[in-house]
């Protein structure tokens, strides 16, 4: 178990918790994980970028609205694939009983809370992405170095949002909560913000490095691994050139093929597993805080 001290949380403490979590129920987490991978293979295929020429499948050339189609369905399947992800690094976490039929049940039983939670969780992350091109395109006579300021400015927003707001989606799978998820999230960020903000960007430097090196030893260059676009990206595409092409999807290359089944069984199940454990660790502090609160106005009124 992480140390802590008293309102502040080891980041360090939880990341090697995940760790350990992961390589003990990795066979677990692999049958989801297995889902999101079959999810992000087909929308790759049938998303291909239709201007570039590159090795890989056939490229299939298909109408937008069908393409738009495949997305919304790939969002529908990704949400319940992290929710169910969430839901098994809880359970397993805490020693309950875990069963795949359990936890299908559970999570189809909350799933259209869980979506509301997650759209209007984009929808806020959204703000900062569109504000900044609407600016530029309404001030024309805006100087470079005020562009600058108005870019950091939105950087540093999203970031905001992003860490404060980090605890929506697992309140909403394991809480019978709705809008009140940003509300528990704001406070359970209170107080170790920065802390939060570390480790998040820390873990995140992490899971991008590795996928990174493993196609270096494949391929013997750099490669990201391009998925799906989640929700902002995609209104953003949609919104600036919904008649040409969608955000490319990865080319189901063999070097592709692979880094996609790595983010899927390694990276996405470490990065729901990490964010799951700060939540239930934060929320411990949380009670833990009361108790000893409550402790101590009981000596008050004994005294």
């Amino acid at each position: 178990m992480a140390i802590y001290g008293r309102d502040k949380i080891d980041i360090f403490g939880v990341f090697v918790e995940t760790i350990s979590f992961f390589c003990r129920k990795f066979g677990s987490l692999a049958g989801i994980s297995l889902v999101f991978l079959l999810t992000v293979l087909t929308s790759s295929y049938f998303l291909q970028d239709r201007v570039a020429l590159t090795g890989g499948f056939p490229r299939v050339d298909i109408p937008v609205i069908v393409r738009i189609l495949i997305l919304a369905v790939s969002f529908l399947i990704i949400i319940w694939v992290k929710a169910a992800l969430i839901n098994a690094t809880a359970a397993q976490y805490q020693g309950s009983h875990f069963a795949y039929s359990e936890m299908t049940k559970d999570v189809n039983g909350k799933y259209w809370r869980i979506f509301r939670a997650v759209v209007l969780l984009e929808v806020v992350l959204l703000i900062p992405a569109i504000y900044f091109p609407i600016i530029d395109n309404i001030i024309d006579t805006v100087s470079g170095s005020t562009l600058t300021l108005l870019g950091l400015a939105a950087i540093g927003l999203f970031i905001y949002l992003y860490i404060k707001f980090t605890f929506v989606v697992p309140c909403a799978v394991l809480e019978d909560k709705n809008i009140a998820c940003f509300r528990i999230s704001s406070r359970l960020v209170k107080g170790n913000f920065w802390r939060i903000c570390a480790g998040l960007l820390a873990f995140g430097l992490i899971e991008n490095a590795i996928p990174l090196i493993l196609s270096y030893v494949i391929s013997g260059r750099l490669a990201w691994v391009v998925t799906p676009p989640n929700t902002s990206v995609l209104i953003y595409n949609l919104s600036i050139n919904l008649g040409n092409q969608m955000a490319p999807a990865a080319m189901l290359s063999l070097q592709n093929v692979v880094l996609m089944a790595f983010n899927a069984f390694v990276i996405i199940p470490l990065e729901v597993a990490f964010i799951t454990l700060l939540y239930l660790r934060s929320k411990e502090m949380v009670l833990e805080r009361l108790a000893m609160d409550l402790s101590e106005d009981e000596e008050t009124l004994q005294d």
